[in-house]
């Protein structure tokens, strides 16, 4: 019965590690997604309010994200706040654990503030060059997201796995 119990902690142990380690590497995959999908919308918002002269609250409608539809309707809720306060409050709802943007870092989040805090105010080439300049930066910590993802994924299974088996041979 003893040989039993210490086989099944073990078995626990190392589901635990391995578990461990794919919500590491998941989470890599999740700020590569969100990332890519935020960066297409922005394109699109982009689009919409510079080339089709669509108003700020109707282009974040129409990119077809949850967090810039989100600012747009605090836009159109409160006519005296900025975009930088709506999407502020709307990445704060987003970024909670378990939201659509909870595993981007606080270099992810500073781009983004640093776009919202220029939209609205200046001329339109102003606004196109601000969508430009984190266009880039997004491609960029995109490709550094998609790398980490490619690489470190594994690692971090493998890692969970290997832990787990230590911690089982070092107590059972």
């Amino acid at each position: 019965m003893d040989a039993t119990i210490r086989l099944g902690a073990a078995a626990i142990l190392v589901t635990a590690g391995a578990l461990l380690g794919r919500a590491l590497a998941a989470k890599l995959r999740r700020r590569a997604e969100a990332i890519e999908r935020l960066s297409c919308a922005l394109k699109a918002m982009g689009h919409h309010m510079l080339d089709r002269r669509v108003p700020l609250h109707q282009a974040l409608i129409e990119a077809d994200h949850p967090v810039l539809a989100d600012t747009a309707e605090g836009l159109l809720g409160d006519p005296a706040a900025t975009p930088g306060d709506c999407f502020r409050r709307a990445y704060r709802t987003h970024a909670a654990r378990g939201g659509l943007l909870d595993s981007l870092t606080a270099d992810d989040e500073a781009i983004l503030f640093r776009l919202f805090d220029s939209l609205g105010a200046g001329t339109a080439q102003a606004q196109r060059i601000a969508l430009e300049e984190v266009g880039r930066a997004l491609e960029e910590i995109l490709a550094v997201a998609r790398k980490a993802r490619d690489e470190k994924g594994k690692l971090y299974a493998s890692l969970g796995v290997l832990g787990g088996m230590a911690v089982a041979v070092l107590l059972v």
